[in-house]
């Protein structure tokens, strides 16, 4: 009903969305006072909510103001397409809400940047617009630092399970402090001095010592380390990362060879239609509170897991199952928990069941005689060859499960069994 209210706590998801994202800030806790450890008045806070609040992002705010702004998107060559955005007008001050209450306003704030960091009482911004275009150049310029800091510190975060700074998303004054601080600062300068070439970093992070190091470091290295740095923050040793939720149902099709490697689309539109369901006839889509999280659609499809819906209050078992990140906000680092729901799940899901019977199969087809089928499987789920204390043992298995059998269902079952305990060991799940 206080579609002002509304719209500013819109605003407010967009500013914390902003200053975590791209500054490594918590701005939003200037909402209602002068922010308690970061140096951002609530001025600055409300300089910032000026700019985001010169668009209007309602469709039509006095029949329903939760309905957003579509447009049609025309693509020269493509069906033109429905995008949800908001839409420019003009340059809005706003006052200060003093304690958060929009009832009480306060001073004026102009619309400008942080003046933390663009200097105590830069110019407000000129332009008639909204001034987001002007907010944007300015997070990106060669005269902020901020985010190439925070880029530099996610992309660490990615490759090596934590960033140099471990709170990601707050690099303020009650962020974590920096394991190597000299190291983030010339990364960051770096970064900017190459052109921002987030590919050039990939490169130069993973081809780095630090990160070609083993998993496994020597007997007396280790125990003189883990008494000086238990936690591994100063890097003696390659930390063992486990693949993400996605990456997990990703290479379980792929060794299993039943991934469907085709670029593009979504896997949305063909589903719908198979079930007969039209939403609209002028914009067919996706309806998501048809989705539950244990829909057939996340066990039959072998499209790769970028491709699948994502529905906010459904995620899918085979993601959720492994700490995939909650759509509902942001999520700077990933848990990474170690549960018996998920033996459970490797042990009973169709998803596994099924990729686990394809690896079987893939096997038995691609090589003859035992051992090399051994191998094989081995190659395939977990990038190497067998001991042949791992040959014998599993050699003595199939041998004891063929027997309680008859004939090529008997040996197709073991070779599945054989196949599911690779599917499930640490080594398939985790990134050495």
């Amino acid at each position: 009903t206080d579609k002002e209210l509304a719209k500013m706590d819109i605003i407010a998801d967009q500013l914390d969305a902003v200053g975590r994202a791209f500054l490594g800030l918590t701005i939003g806790c200037a909402r209602c006072h002068d922010h308690k450890f970061d140096a951002i008045p609530t001025v600055d806070y409300y300089s910032l909510a000026s700019i985001f609040r010169g668009v209007d992002v309602f469709q039509d705010e006095n029949r329903n103001a939760t309905m957003f702004q579509e447009w049609k998107l025309v693509v020269p060559g493509h069906e033109p397409l429905m995008v949800m955005a908001p839409k420019e007008r003009h340059g809005v001050t706003l006052r200060v809400h003093q304690r958060g209450d929009r009832q009480d306003p306060g001073e004026l704030a102009p619309r400008r940047f942080l003046q933390v960091i663009a200097g105590s009482g830069n110019e407000p911004l000129a332009t008639a617009q909204s001034g987001r275009l002007e907010l944007a150049r300015w997070i990106a310029s060669d005269q902020n630092p901020l985010p190439a800091r925070v880029l530099v510190n996610r992309i660490w975060q990615h490759h090596f399970g934590s960033g140099l700074v471990a709170t990601s998303d707050n690099l303020g004054a009650r962020g974590g402090r920096p394991s190597h601080p000299g190291l983030l600062d010339w990364l960051a300068d770096d970064f900017m001095q190459h052109g921002w070439s987030i590919k050039r970093l990939h490169r130069q992070l993973v081809l780095s010592e630090t990160y070609r190091q083993s998993s496994r470091a020597a007997a007396v290295v280790a125990d003189r380390a883990r008494s000086v740095d238990p936690d591994n923050r100063l890097l003696w040793r390659m930390p063992l990362v486990r693949l993400d939720a996605e990456s997990i149902r990703d290479a379980m099709l792929a060794v299993s060879g039943r991934i469907d490697l085709t670029p593009g689309g979504s896997e949305t539109g063909e589903y719908l239609f198979k079930r007969g369901e039209q939403i609209d006839a002028k914009r067919p889509s996706f309806r998501p509170n048809r989705v539950k999280s244990d829909d057939e659609i996340y066990s039959k499809s072998r499209r790769r897991s970028v491709f699948l819906p994502v529905v906010r209050n459904a995620m899918p078992d085979v993601l959720s199952i492994f700490d995939a990140a909650d759509p509902n906000g942001i999520v700077p680092k990933r848990n990474d928990t170690t549960v018996p729901s998920q033996s459970l799940f490797l042990m009973n899901h169709p998803f596994v069941l099924q990729s686990a019977e394809a690896l079987a199969d893939r096997v038995l087809g691609e090589a003859q005689g035992e051992k090399p089928r051994i191998r094989r499987a081995y190659r395939l789920a977990l990038g190497r060859s067998p001991s042949e204390a791992e040959t014998d043992r599993v050699a003595r298995f199939l041998a004891a499960s063929v027997a309680e059998g008859e004939g090529d269902k008997a040996v197709r079952a073991a070779w599945t069994s054989f196949a599911q305990t690779l599917l499930c060991r640490n080594e398939f799940l985790y990134v050495r």
